[in-house]
């Protein structure tokens, strides 16, 4: 724009124009520099003003709607760029920990996504309740290991079994919300980023500076049977508190689904999704099943749907009194009792009946996750109102395909490409 284009837009004299464009490229907003030009048939030498990067986020931050999308990708990079660049080079010479100054990043992101969601009044199918947390899975030939013993790979892949079912949920086709802890870390900005992909609400997740994002380890062997190992000390596993719950939220929800959630707070939200009228679908993993019936019972009695494998039914026998068949569950409270088994498929227990369904067959590679999309699956069903018998094959279905890819997230399957299994 020329000197005299300028003046004539701004309220003010060309010496205070100038002056005020001098004043910018001493702050490192805008940069300047002389050319020659040729103007109305004579060579002139003409002064020009630019934005420099950080000009440039300026205009970003005041203007956003100017920018295309494209632009303010490139230009965030580049900023970033830069910026990291001086904070690592002053940090050094502070000696100041580079690492906590991350975490501060990657708490500051984790609750933007967050305030997002919330700000949004989404209308959910469902909300999950449970952990979310980063896989290591580790394929093995045998579980007993030498002091050294080499591995084909360590991959990282989302896990957590209750994220993984919302991921699920939201997979087959429901709107589904997902209630759990997160640390304020490198993995849980990277699990909050993918999950959101997945299009699930993460209004009621609920950062943790203090803890550290679940990190779990899973050695996988040749036949895609998994062992798993879970830290317990500083992590963020589940919600512990009822004031970290948005009851607003959860009171929309017409659905609740109990994941890994520690039992004083599961006994909570099951009782209070009963009395609003709310099936309350429960996955009763392996670690929580030694607590035994007993204990357990004051949140069957508020469940609809009880899910367990075969690995949680024994250790929830060894440790209860006297309970020799899944029936007697019937008896705590749930409408429905259903075993998965490691060889694929399900036993479902009613007053009434007992269903037992076969897993179509295929070739497993990778068992993490199978639970998951079974329980995904029939929980889908059940909220449609189809027939018990219906619910456990198009479970079974899920889990099975689920099977034929590593990782948890990664093989929860679409509801199209269960249908296309099936037929």
């Amino acid at each position: 724009m020329l000197q005299s284009e300028l003046i004539r837009r701004l309220p003010c004299s060309g010496k205070t124009a100038i002056r005020c464009l001098d004043k910018l490229v001493s702050s490192g907003i805008l940069e300047s520099g002389m050319e020659r030009k040729r103007l109305r048939n004579r060579n002139v030498w003409v002064r020009w003003y630019a934005p420099t990067t950080l000009g440039k986020w300026f205009s970003l931050l005041l203007s956003p709607r100017k920018v295309t999308a494209t632009e303010a990708r490139a230009l965030l990079t580049e900023i970033f760029e830069q910026y990291s660049r001086s904070v690592a080079k002053l940090s050094s010479e502070l000696d100041l920990s580079g690492s906590s100054l991350l975490s501060t990043y990657h708490g500051a992101f984790i609750n933007e996504i967050v305030q997002e969601h919330r700000a949004v009044a989404r209308n959910l199918n469902i909300v999950v309740f449970g952990s979310i947390a980063m896989d290591q899975i580790i394929p093995v030939e045998k579980f007993t290991l030498e002091e050294t013993t080499p591995v084909s790979d360590i991959c990282e892949y989302p896990g957590g079994s209750a994220a993984a079912v919302a991921v699920g949920l939201s997979r087959l086709g429901l709107t589904v919300g997902f209630a759990g802890r997160i640390g304020c870390d490198s993995l849980g900005q990277r699990l909050v980023e993918d999950i959101a992909k997945e299009n699930v609400d993460l209004s009621q997740l609920v950062p943790s500076p203090e803890l550290k994002t679940l990190r779990t380890v899973i050695l996988v062997g040749n036949g895609g049977e998994k062992r798993v190992i879970v830290p317990t000390s500083g992590v963020a596993i589940s919600l512990d508190s009822p004031s970290q719950i948005e009851w607003r939220r959860l009171d929309a929800a017409p659905a609740i689904y109990l994941g890994e959630v520690f039992l004083e707070l599961s006994e909570f939200i099951a009782g209070y999704a009963r009395s609003r009228g709310k099936p309350v679908f429960y996955r009763l993993l392996t670690p929580y099943a030694k607590f035994g019936a007993e204990k357990l019972s004051r949140v069957m009695r508020s469940v609809k749907v009880l899910y367990m494998n075969e690995e949680a039914w024994r250790r929830l026998q060894e440790a209860s009194m006297s309970l020799s068949d899944p029936t007697e569950l019937l008896r705590l409270g749930p409408e429905v009792v259903v075993v998965t088994r490691s060889a694929g498929g399900c036993s479902v227990y009613t007053e009434k009946k007992r269903i037992d369904v076969n897993a179509p067959a295929v070739e497993a590679i990778d068992s993490t996750g199978a639970g998951d999309a079974f329980a995904a699956a029939f929980t889908k069903k059940m909220l449609e109102g189809s027939l018990l018998e219906e619910a456990a094959r198009y479970a079974s279905a899920a889990a099975a395909l689920s099977t034929t890819k590593i990782g948890a997230w990664a093989s929860m399957p679409t509801h199209e490409e269960v249908s296309r299994f099936m037929s």
